[in-house]
């Protein structure tokens, strides 16, 4: 029977100070690469990306790609999206918490690690996790007091942001244009 292969330890200033291909997230001290997106996967990226910075000013929005956020005290994700309100704080990584993050779904990526992430950011006080997959087209959103609902159609996420009213996301016109 083969066994796992073991995964050494890494400490936080290891991790931060280095770069990853393809990037890693680190959980208490051991490091989980990133699944690599398809086609479908990097253009529905960059469609979200370009509505969310087409509402930057509007909104008072920093939008970071693939930005490593601070969700816990040895635990750093690196979500496909983040959406800050005011620029986000830190360098290296993210220490303020983010309005909302986005994950697009990666072909091989299981369910459950997913909604790790999603627990991760509402832990981190994260108001809204998005979860979009783009080979069948579904939204979910993961709100702390509502936890894990799929957005039916139309599929619109609207999003409350503090002192700019609010934020809508058309996910039928962003899958339209896969």
């Amino acid at each position: 029977m083969a066994s796992a292969p073991v995964v050494p330890f890494v400490s936080v200033e290891e991790y931060l100070d280095t770069t990853y291909e393809p990037e890693c997230e680190y959980i208490d001290g051991k490091l989980q690469p990133k699944m690599m997106g398809s086609k479908q996967h990097s253009r529905l990226q960059l469609l979200i990306a370009r509505l969310l910075s087409d509402a930057e000013a509007s909104h008072n929005l920093y939008v970071y790609p693939e930005f490593r956020i601070k969700v816990g005290e040895n635990r750093f994700r690196v979500p496909d999206l983040a959406v800050f309100v005011g620029p986000a704080a830190g360098e290296r990584f993210a220490s303020s918490v983010p309005l909302c993050t986005i994950e697009v779904v990666s072909p091989d990526e299981r369910w459950s690690e997913i909604t790790a992430k999603a627990s991760d950011h509402l832990s981190a006080g994260t108001a809204v996790v998005l979860i979009a997959d783009p080979r069948i087209g579904s939204v979910y959103t993961v709100r702390p007091e509502s936890g894990l609902q799929e957005v039916r159609p139309p599929r619109r996420v609207s999003i409350p942001v503090p002192d700019r009213g609010i934020l809508t996301l058309d996910f039928d016109e962003l899958f339209a244009k896969l």
